[in-house]
């Protein structure tokens, strides 16, 4: 197990490379040739808050003054013309940043009395509209779940409950994730379930056993401690895998508790090697990591393609505003793996983490960051 200094140091490197990508306006750039988007800037106040338990005020006007008169919280440069994705259309990206920009200013505190709506999600009926998604690609589909249940607003309860049970209600007995068996692949299936856990725990729903989701995602770690398919490293599911491993560790039986521990502590050694000298993290190890992934992707093409450019360039989301080298320093990648370090510190070394003073709390992206506690399952 690596010492507090250990995480330290690699602390103070990513606080270096984050200095380096924001604005004297308080926005940040996803890499050091990218334009500033909401988006961008959230990671990087997000990333702020879990390295040191704030942000900038600038950053949070700036994100706040993004918000129109309906509390939605809009993206200026996001044009519905550039947007050409069935994978990720333009509504897609309008929900994803507005969600962005609430989970921000939830973990810093901040009061949103206000928040419109998801537009893909149709309110009318929550329950079609969720059987209604691709559980071939809970991956995906997911996220348009985990941004419904984030801006669905007190008002709404009832449709934020019909959600939620639903849920709890279809999860795979085989392996504890969404969608695997409906035809998805175990490792679309663990992506997507990151979404779902901590709104579950939040609502008080029973979750899947800890040791039967644990050990789903534990077989897909390689040996360099990532979880892409054929390692390599892959900034969402290393996240979403540790994640995981981190918030089921409170009720993993002795023997899972031990595979956990080693399964941690190889994705930590992973994660500390991926570190770049500018002090941020890229999305993978290397080009060639990005085309063997590519290459195994070959059953999903149609959709990896519209994301990935070629093997060594990716546009978030598909969004040619947010593209960037993966084999390159980036905020995506910078604050979530500051976040597999903190969720890794905070159950292997609980006492160190606890000097930090801080938690954030919360479902899918922002429940990093919490104090741990038994889970409920089935």
């Amino acid at each position: 197990m690596k010492n507090a200094g250990h995480f330290e140091k690699s602390f103070n490197e990513a606080r270096r490379y984050l200095c380096r990508q924001k604005h004297r306006d308080g926005r940040y750039s996803l890499q050091h040739d990218s334009p500033p988007t909401l988006m961008s800037t959230c990671f990087g106040g997000l990333c702020q808050m879990v390295l040191d338990g704030r942000s900038d005020d600038e950053t949070k006007d700036s994100v706040l003054s993004s918000c129109d008169p309906t509390g939605r919280f809009v993206d200026a440069e996001l044009k519905l013309h550039e947007v050409n994705s069935s994978l990720h259309p333009y509504e897609y990206l309008a929900d994803q940043s507005h969600y962005f920009a609430i989970r921000y200013l939830r973990v810093c505190g901040s009061v949103v009395d206000r928040v419109a709506l998801p537009m893909e999600m149709d309110l009318s009926n929550p329950i079609r509209w969720i059987e209604s998604l691709d559980w071939t690609d809970p991956w995906l589909e997911s996220n348009r779940i985990m941004f419904a249940l984030e801006l669905l607003s007190k008002g709404h309860a009832a449709e934020h409950g019909k959600l939620i049970s639903w849920l709890v209600n279809h999860w795979d007995p085989a392996t504890g994730f969404w969608g695997t068996d409906r035809g998805a692949t175990l490792v679309r299936g663990m992506a997507g379930a990151f979404h779902f856990f901590g709104f579950i725990a939040d609502a008080g729903r029973a979750l899947p056993p800890a040791d039967l989701v644990v050990q789903s995602t534990i077989a897909l770690q390689h040996s360099d401690g990532s979880f892409a398919p054929n390692g390599g490293g892959n900034t969402c599911l290393d996240m979403d895998a540790i994640d995981i491993l981190c918030f089921f560790w409170p009720a993993l039986s002795e023997s899972v508790r031990h595979r956990a521990r080693q399964a941690l502590l190889k994705a930590l050694e992973g994660n500390f090697g991926l570190q770049q000298s500018d002090g941020g993290f890229p999305e993978s190890q290397s080009s060639e990591s990005r085309r063997t992934q590519l290459e195994l992707g070959a059953k999903d093409i149609s959709q990896v393609s519209q994301t990935w450019r070629g093997c060594q360039r990716i546009r978030y989301s598909s969004w040619s505003r947010m593209e960037y080298d993966a084999t390159q320093s980036d905020l995506w990648s910078t604050m979530s793996r500051v976040v597999c370090l903190r969720r890794i510190q905070q159950v292997l070394d609980f006492d160190e983490f606890q000097k930090s003073g801080f938690s954030i709390a919360g479902g899918g992206i922002g429940q990093f960051i919490q104090a741990n506690r038994t889970v409920a399952s089935a």
